[in-house]
């Protein structure tokens, strides 16, 4: 796909991609001009499909969505980077400046990305982003903040160059990604009609319960949880939107209540899932939420790559 409002060129791609959810892949370029990371790129032959200059407005195009880039590393025997389905942005700037961009740079972003993100299905959430100061050495290729393989493979999202597996860099720093997701204008939730209270039991157990107050399921947790990822499939495989519930946005005491996509609405819809992510928003647990032709309930079902 060829999207309006970029510069088109035609850079070499690593060929067709593979399958898998979409997922965007955020890079800083580590310089100040456009000028100096288009020949960096074409030194490297490491071009994404997208590089943007909030400072100066300009933004290429230099590959197809539909293909896959070139700035990932990828090694034999793991996982597929640049192949995933995934979009990658070089951004021109600083990754130990990027908390402190401007409110207008994160505006024009968001601005420029959405269309993107929505032709291909891409959940507005994504993981913790890490800066200098984060107590831990970021660029290395087996970095607390680097996904494991499975991750990765599941992450339908935003993330940084620096929690894509098999690599070691750190960009995009801090990247405030509140800033980027509330310029899109947050209207991506309808008004809800489930209510799932979670609840973080001594015992290190979340235990999510149905809106009749049933008992749903509990898991382990070995440390802080996020919240919940609210995934709504218009039909089977086909995502349409997807929003993450974070744990504290609602909380009252020991409990958080998680408010669910309305997706009984005439539409059609298929269902959705939802999934318990640890504290750098990574899924953990996931049960699907399963509909007829009609939107009607019929059950949940539980997803066998996860504890139950």
């Amino acid at each position: 796909m060829r999207f309006d409002g970029w510069e088109q060129w035609d850079k070499p791609s690593s060929g067709q991609m593979i399958g898998g959810e979409w997922s965007v892949v955020l890079h800083t370029t580590e310089g100040s001009t456009i000028e100096g990371a288009i020949s960096a790129l074409d030194r490297q032959n490491s071009w994404p499909q997208f590089m943007a200059c909030p400072r100066t407005g300009r933004r290429i195009q230099a590959i197809d969505s539909s293909l896959a880039g070139k700035a990932l590393s990828n090694k034999s025997g793991g996982v597929e980077t640049n192949r995933e389905n995934t979009i990658q942005i070089e951004i021109v700037g600083f990754a130990h400046q990027s908390q402190d961009w401007s409110d207008e740079w994160y505006d024009w972003l968001a601005e420029i990305l959405e269309p993107i993100m929505d032709h291909h299905g891409i959940g507005k959430y994504g993981p913790t982003f890490y800066g200098q100061g984060a107590g831990f050495v970021l660029a290395t290729a087996n970095a607390r903040q680097r996904m494991s393989f499975d991750q990765w493979n599941e992450f339908g999202g935003v993330c940084g160059h620096q929690h894509v597996p098999e690599n070691d860099h750190w960009d995009p720093g801090a990247f405030r990604l509140d800033k980027f997701f509330d310029a899109m204008g947050g209207g991506i939730v309808p008004k809800p009609r489930i209510v799932v209270p979670m609840k973080k039991r001594s015992n290190r157990m979340v235990s999510i319960f149905a809106a009749d107050g049933m008992h749903f399921y509990s898991v382990p947790q070995e440390g802080e949880f996020a919240g919940a990822l609210i995934e709504e499939y218009g039909m089977p495989n086909r995502l349409s939107r997807a929003v993450l519930m974070p744990a504290g946005s609602c909380k009252t005491g020991p409990e958080t209540a998680l408010d669910l996509l309305d997706v009984v609405d005439g539409s059609g819809a298929f269902g959705f899932v939802i999934s318990v992510l640890d504290a750098d928003g990574r899924r953990v647990h996931k049960h699907w939420w399963k509909g007829d032709a009609q939107g009607n309930f019929t059950g949940w079902e539980h997803d066998p790559g996860y504890p139950n």
